[in-house]
């Protein structure tokens, strides 16, 4: 079985199913039409032993006689006419008439014992009719009714009358050689049938197993034309096989957007560093130290510079592995403005912190430095010189927010959308330095801890950042 196809083992499966339900409803038909039909000819025997002795018979004195009906008719042609055969017994089982197949092997000396002696005392002792198949003529089936003749409620002999059953025997073996003659008709009907069932039923899956076989990172655009009742499980499996497909077709633009943008970006780094060596190895030649040293310090800038770098795209390409722990944000916050204070003074700005919740937010450690930390590192590099940097954190509504507020120049609407794109700088920044991923960052942690970002310029200077969303422990 495991070497035929899954339609093959279903086309086999089915036949098989189909044989054991045609031969199953062929011996309950047949079982149930023998039944009834042997009910049938018990009532009718009942009725027809009832109208003999009422009309063919006369009690009188315990002694049977026999005599015409209204019509004139002798019991012998009624038996005739009716198809049944019959033997009369007087109260001590002594044959007063025959006729029929009785009569025949009375004729031919085949035996004048027809009813056991019991058979005939358990009439007696109940007064109830009793019924009995036997083999009478040419291994004929009968079935004969012993039928108790009362007169006042006083017991005077026996009635036996008995019909030739065979007829419903035939029709049993009829019916099972039109079933053995149907059966393997079935089975091959059925065979073919449901291996063309299951072809059209399983094209789908076919569908799906050739666009599997096609799909390639070069054309991972194409989907699984979807037809049919959307609870149908294979349309249930392609839809979420297009799914799968959107989801690897989008990690795989944003890993080529991803490996093209960091190329370019990483570029810009080196290549001022190995200018600063340049400049460097012109100094020493020319024996100019301190302008040597200002290179040094230059190509360390850029160095940390490229290591913080290097530590924004691991956090964008890890972000999705992380564990979920709380963070006692107050404490962290405080810690990265210490940590952002030389940079700080430098640009002649002041960091602020104010918080309104004692209670830990849901969010890595790791991961609220990075966002904070880039909000910060924004706000200090395109926000105005000897200004001040306001950080918010609070609750509202049982959800905690971070805000950072800094005065900056006038930001195009257009921009903001813009500005939590990865490597994106505005024309303004250019300029400015750094690598352009803080705020695309934080977008991606954002996204991962299904928080809300929002990036609004109010009054044309003020430049702020709230993200909005976060679960509390206490």
């Amino acid at each position: 079985m495991r070497r035929l196809t899954f339609r093959s083992r279903v086309a086999i499966l089915f036949s098989l199913i189909l044989a054991v339900s045609l031969i199953g409803s062929g011996v309950v038909f047949s079982l149930a039409y023998y039944s009834l039909n042997l009910v049938n000819i018990e009532k009718f025997l009942i009725r027809e032993s009832s109208e003999v002795f009422e009309k063919h018979l006369i009690i009188d004195n315990q002694e049977i006689f026999f005599r015409k009906d209204s019509l004139g008719k002798t019991l012998s042609a009624y038996l005739r006419d009716e198809g049944l055969s019959s033997l009369v017994l007087d109260r001590s089982g002594n044959i007063i008439g025959s006729y029929g197949v009785y009569r025949g092997r009375l004729d031919a000396n085949q035996g004048t014992t027809f009813v056991e002696p019991d058979q005939l005392d358990a009439v007696r002792g109940s007064n109830k009719p009793t019924f009995n198949l036997k083999k009478l003529y040419e291994n004929r089936t009968y079935l004969e009714i012993i039928y108790p003749l009362l007169s006042n409620q006083e017991f005077s002999g026996y009635l036996i009358l008995s019909t030739d059953v065979n007829m419903g025997n035939q029709m049993m073996v009829l019916s099972f050689s039109l079933l053995a003659l149907i059966l393997p008709v079935s089975l091959i009907l059925g065979w073919l049938l449901t291996r063309w069932m299951v072809g059209k039923s399983f094209k789908p899956l076919e569908d799906i197993l050739s666009h599997m076989s096609k799909v390639g990172v070069g054309n991972l655009s194409k989907r699984i034309k979807i037809r049919g009742n959307p609870k149908d499980e294979i349309v249930r499996l392609s839809e979420s096989f297009n799914e799968m497909l959107e989801r690897i077709e989008e990690g795989v633009e944003k890993q080529k957007e991803f490996v093209s943008n960091a190329s370019h970006e990483l570029k810009t780094p080196l290549a001022r560093s190995i200018l600063s060596l340049e400049v460097i190895e012109e100094d020493l030649k020319n024996k100019n130290i301190k302008k040597s040293l200002s290179s040094i310090n230059q190509i360390k800038k850029e160095l940390i510079g490229f290591g913080d770098l290097i530590h924004s795209l691991l956090t964008l390409a890890n972000i999705q592995k992380s564990t979920i722990t709380p963070t006692n944000i107050v404490s962290h916050t405080k810690k990265i403005i210490k940590e952002l204070q030389e940079e700080s003074t430098k640009n002649k700005s002041q960091i602020s912190f104010n918080s309104e919740t004692k209670k830990r937010f849901l969010i890595q450690k790791d991961h609220w430095k990075v966002v904070v930390t880039n909000l910060l590192v924004n706000a200090l590099k395109h926000g105005h010189r000897n200004s001040k940097i306001i950080v918010r954190t609070g609750e509202v509504n049982h959800k905690g927010y971070l805000q950072v507020e800094n005065l900056a120049e006038k930001i195009e609407r257009g921009s903001l959308n813009k500005m939590v794109r990865r490597f994106y700088r505005s024309e303004k920044s250019k300029g400015s330095g750094g690598q352009g991923i803080g705020l695309a960052v934080v977008r991606d942690i954002v996204s991962h801890y299904k928080l809300e970002i929002n990036i609004q310029s109010r009054h044309d200077q003020i430049f702020l950042v709230s993200i909005e969303g976060f679960d509390l422990v206490n």
